[in-house]
């Protein structure tokens, strides 16, 4: 993967809106690319970890470049006679975790807006943990992953000119605007679909619950 400058991207945007700022269109396809990885989840990162004994919560990151948006996975490493095996986590309610109950295992975790992740039980002794974090590109970035390029591209064409032909400028054009907002849209549904389907082609019938990150 490789990062590359959204100032290189807005060819194909600034061709409908020639009059708008560069910076402008900047923001909109930022806005675009925020918008649609918030939605779908697609754009992931593994990220291996170690709880400490007694210590429950814990801060995730930072990334410059990335804003953590959840953990749809995680997975924990126990030794059991000398052997290490890995074991899937499950997501939970961390008003259902009991103050009261003692250090043990981990077997649930849940995910603390904005960037935290609490873990169930509270850890009786230091563990390996490898999570799956789902970002999203800073306000500020001014950069896109290249990995969501090669199949979204127009998807972040389309959300940045539904939002720059909105604008009360110039430009306005509010038929298009609906048509560009229903494109981006089917793909937002097409990247939680991407997602659903482990970004796998072919038919999919029936996906259990990622076992190991």
């Amino acid at each position: 993967m490789a990062d590359v400058s959204i100032d290189t991207l807005i060819t194909d945007v600034r061709k409908f809106v020639l009059k708008a700022p560069k910076h402008t269109i900047i923001d909109a396809y930022r806005r675009a690319v925020r918008d649609w990885c918030g939605q779908t989840r697609w754009l992931r990162q593994n990220q291996p970890g170690t709880l400490e004994a007694d210590v429950q919560v814990y801060a995730l990151g930072p990334d410059p470049l990335m804003e953590i948006v959840d953990v749809p996975a995680a997975s924990i490493d126990i030794t059991i006679a000398g052997r290490t095996q890995t074991f899937g986590m499950k997501p939970s309610d961390p008003t259902t975790f009991d103050p009261n109950a003692a250090a043990s295992q981990p077997y649930t975790y849940a995910y603390l807006p904005e960037g935290s992740i609490a873990f169930y039980y509270v850890p009786k002794q230091a563990y390996v943990v490898n999570l799956t974090l789902a970002l999203q590109p800073t306000v500020n970035c001014e950069t896109i992953d290249d990995s969501m390029l090669r199949k979204w591209f127009k998807v972040f064409e389309a959300g940045a000119l539904a939002y720059l032909l909105m604008l009360p400028e110039a430009w306005k054009d509010e038929k298009l605007a609906g048509l560009k907002m229903a494109e981006f849209a089917a793909g937002v549904n097409n990247g939680k679909t991407d997602v659903v389907r482990g970004y796998q082609s072919g038919t999919v019938m029936v996906r259990k619950r990622a076992w190991i990150v």
